[in-house]
C-alpha cells in the first residue's frame, strides 16, 4: 500500500491520465481488490475479470473521488458493485 502523500500524488496523476500513476495504483491495490472480489465471485477467473473491470471504472471515474471518504472505501465500493453487476 501507499502512504497518504504517495496515494494523493498517485491519484492526482491518475486524474491527469498518467499511465505510470495508474500502474502504481493498480499494483498497490491489486491484491487487496482481488480479496474483496473473491468474496463475491468464488471463482478465480471471474475474480480476475471483476478486478480488471473494477480498475477500469476506477480510472475512468477517478474524478468523482471527492476525498470525503478514504480512497480504500471508495475503491472497495467500486469493486463490490462491479461483482454484483456481474450477476
Amino acid at each position: 500500500m501507499l502512504n497518504k502523500s504517495e496515494l494523493e500524488e498517485t491519484i492526482r496523476g491518475c486524474r491527469k491520465g498518467d499511465r505510470y500513476a495508474q500502474n502504481r495504483l493498480y499494483k498497490a491495490f491489486y491484491a487487496w481488490a482481488s480479496v474483496i472480489c473473491q468474496r463475491y465471485t468464488h471463482d478465480p477467473e471471474t475474480t480476475r475479470e471483476c478486478v480488471q473491470d473494477g480498475f477500469f471504472k476506477v480510472f475512468t471515474k477517478i474524478d468523482q473521488y471527492a476525498g470525503d471518504q478514504s480512497f480504500e472505501a471508495w475503491l472497495k465500493r467500486i469493486m463490490i458493485h462491479t461483482c454484483i453487476d456481474r450477476y
